[in-house]
């Protein structure tokens, strides 16, 4: 069975941080997969990665996207040398993940040369003129064989690190082949009427049907964020651990 480890990029205090940190030790201990958040503290004042329990702590850098990039880097550099894997997965507490499901999707994956995940695009603008449309994976799921991380770490010095990281390893994996994996995104909950239990209902079900695994809920509307992401949370939840 392929190894598999997650890096889950952690963030506040905030309730619904909370509810998706919690909703991921529960996930990934019922598989038996390694699982690690990575913070920043201020206590941290030097390059080094702090490992305590299911943890990384790195410095805080004041910068957001510098600081996530970091945090990403550091623990892909940590999990290299001290870790066995086939495949990492970073990926933020916005993110619910059927894990029955990525395990069997990876078992037939190449076991190399493999960055796989929501595809996006950004238009860059490039010195010469006209533009460049980079095409990226999502941070909320980024896929990555082993061979690749080594093949990442030595750009540090060379790729500008003032991007996210989800920008950064685009750049840094340019002309390799990027691998589509479906998301199903939760991030139009605008009230807690019976409609729209209707729609979360359909909408699992339809990601389900497809064998897709990677769900996103991030929602913005009349209710706080908080109540509306652990409405659906809470769902899954049910769905898939009871």
């Amino acid at each position: 069975m392929a190894k598999v480890i997650i890096l889950v990029i952690d963030a506040d205090n905030d309730p619904i941080y909370q509810t998706g940190r919690a909703l991921w030790r529960a996930n990934a201990d019922r598989h038996g997969i390694p699982l690690y958040f990575l913070k920043s503290a201020l206590e941290v004042t030097d390059d080094t990665i702090y490992v305590e329990q299911d943890c990384f702590y790195t410095k805080w850098i004041d910068e957001m996207h510098a600081r996530i990039n970091d945090k990403t880097l550091k623990a892909l550099q940590y999990c290299h040398e001290h870790l066995e894997f086939d495949y990492i997965l970073r990926t933020n507490l916005s993110s619910f993940y059927r894990l029955d499901a990525l395990l069997a999707f990876l078992e037939t994956a190449p076991r190399q040369l493999f960055y796989g995940g929501p595809v996006q695009e950004l238009t860059i603008p490039v010195e010469e003129g006209g533009d460049y449309t980079l095409e990226y994976v999502s941070g909320s799921g980024i896929l990555l064989s082993r061979d690749l991380i080594p093949a990442m770490l030595v750009k540090k010095e060379v790729i500008p690190q003032h991007h996210v990281d989800d920008i950064w390893t685009g750049v840094a994996l340019l002309g390799l082949p990027r691998h589509p994996i479906p998301r199903c995104d939760f991030e139009d909950i605008d009230s807690l009427e019976a409609s729209n239990i209707l729609k979360i209902v359909a909408r699992i079900k339809e990601t389900e049907s497809r064998g897709d695994f990677h769900f996103r809920i991030k929602n913005s509307g009349n209710q706080p964020r908080h109540v509306l992401d652990s409405l659906v949370f809470g769902m899954l939840a049910e769905r898939y651990f009871s």
